[in-house]
């Protein structure tokens, strides 16, 4: 909406805004320095039916004064009026916790840790404070017209976990160990298991139907189970974690390629190296992935981390600052492939091929034997018989087990598109693979760009789109069996461990 002052050359122009709470005020055209009085910014502002108080005229005094000092004001705020009134009741971490969470997240260069991280209480502590409710009041548009109150404000729920310090109600003591949990207007404390320093001896392997919070560490050959999530303070060495929903790693995963870490929800962590990690969630790294098998039913967020050596397979995109190295590493990122489906085909496509070998050496021991030699051994020729019989079950087992492994290859492509975001460097020995295409970079590509596969004049092609300029190079590519993805992949002895609500 627009008002003008017919005497002036020059058009004061008043713009509201659609929830009728404020209006600007600007000069056309821009740069003309009008010839006009407080009065007529009132008028223009009278004839948009902008209720005219005290506060107005003080600012249309303010956008007056401003052109005698040759400034030209432009969408100069001149009403505002005041939403409805109303808020629920806040609660607020203490400062001790609220450090924590700012500690988390300090080495993190994107914001994913706080998402992940259990903040835990201990018994009697205050741990926070709340706010209380704003009651509900009408508010007022800049015309004057009232606005009805649109909320019912709420207290907090607490659980019976949490107790109201008698000194300030509006402090809360924690009524047991445990993890805050705040749903809605609901706040209660969850049951977990602390280990106040290392997995050890002492403490022994941690198997647990409730979240499990490690102040220390988890050193080599130790297992922590949990059927909700870990957390651990410090690092994983070569041990086997695995959790329901989400594992939360506040320094990194060392493994020496032998500790195994697995998580129904999502794998958190400052770094891994040599690590072995399968996540039906996302995989989110800080800083480095090193020499790792990465395995992911979601998608990995590295944006500011490293990919050097190992091997990443994820179902959804794959954010990485570089992939590779000066070193020429050889460094595998892949795409748009389902992990379980993977997974579960290495480890039959293996067996399979143990099975056969056997079954080899066994129908030629048994083609090399004496038959005379064996006709004279008591329960010889039935021994025989039943060796050959088992080679003939082992054969149908084997061939059934490959038209289930051919069935499972038939749904292993996912369906949307995937690509892989590099900011930084893609160096040479990064094989980059989305579904059932390849690139093999032979020198470094430059970011930031994303790799994506595409259809271009109905030919398939692997293309890298500058995000910076849009511009799109086709890469050198080739089609791959999904057999030379089996290798490497079986990560067998994950313990199933079932996420709880």
């Amino acid at each position: 909406m627009a008002g003008v002052v017919a005497e002036k050359a020059v058009k004061l122009v008043v713009e509201k805004s659609n929830d009728h709470l404020s209006a600007t005020i600007s000069v056309q055209p821009k740069g003309v320095i009008p010839e006009l009085t407080t009065e007529d910014i009132i008028s223009a502002l009278k004839a948009e039916e902008i209720a005219i108080t005290d506060a107005i005229r003080s600012r249309a005094t303010e956008f007056f004064e401003t052109f005698a000092s040759g400034d030209i004001p432009e969408d100069f705020l001149i009403a505002e009026g005041t939403p409805p009134q109303g808020r629920d009741e806040q609660f607020a971490w203490s400062e001790k916790y609220d450090d924590t969470k700012t500690e988390w997240q300090e080495d993190a260069p994107v914001d994913f840790y706080s998402l992940n991280s259990i903040i835990t209480v201990e018994k009697d502590d205050i741990f926070g404070s709340t706010e209380p409710p704003i009651p509900a009041g009408p508010g007022m548009t800049i015309e004057g017209n009232a606005i009805p109150a649109t909320c019912s404000p709420k207290t907090l729920n607490l659980d019976r976990t949490i107790i109201r310090s008698q000194e300030d109600s509006s402090k809360l003591v924690a009524g047991i160990s445990g993890a805050v949990v705040q749903e809605e207007d609901t706040i209660r404390i969850d049951e977990v298991l602390f280990v106040n320093g290392d997995v050890s001896f002492e403490t022994g392997n941690v198997d647990s139907s409730v979240d499990v919070n490690i102040k220390g560490g988890v050193p080599d050959r130790f297992e922590v189970l949990s059927k909700k999530s870990v957390t651990v303070g410090r690092a994983i060495e070569a041990a086997r974690v695995s959790a329901g929903l989400d594992v939360t790693v506040r320094n990194g995963i060392a493994a020496r390629r032998i500790g195994l870490v697995t998580a129904g929800g999502s794998i958190t962590a400052k770094y891994c190296s040599d690590a072995n990690l399968v996540s039906d969630g996302d995989i989110k790294i800080a800083k480095q992935a090193m020499n790792s098998q990465m395995c992911t039913g979601g998608e990995f967020l590295g944006q500011a981390a490293n990919m050097i050596g190992g091997s990443l397979l994820a179902s959804g995109d794959i954010r990485l600052l570089h992939a590779g190295s000066q070193r020429n590493i050889i460094t595998r990122v892949v795409t748009g492939i389902k992990p379980k489906v993977i997974r579960e085909a290495a480890v039959i496509n293996r067996k399979t091929k143990r099975s056969d070998e056997l079954i080899e050496k066994l129908a030629g021991a048994i083609s090399q034997l004496d038959t005379a030699g064996v006709d004279e051994i008591d329960g010889g020729p039935k021994a025989i018989e039943e060796i050959k019989s088992l080679i003939a079950r082992s054969k149908k087992n084997v061939a059934s087990e490959k038209e289930r492994l051919e069935n499972l290859l038939g749904d292993v492509y996912v369906e949307s598109i995937t690509r892989v975001y590099v900011t930084g460097t893609i160096f040479a020995g990064t094989r980059i693979r989305i579904g059932d295409r390849r690139v093999v970079f032979n020198q470094e590509h430059k970011g930031p760009s994303y790799i994506e596969k595409r259809k271009i004049e109905n030919v398939t092609e692997i293309v890298a789109v500058n995000t910076l300029t849009g511009s799109i190079k086709i890469l050198k590519n080739e089609k791959r069996d999904i057999m030379s993805l089996l290798e490497g992949f079986e990560l067998e002895g994950a313990p199933e461990i079932k996420a709880t609500n």
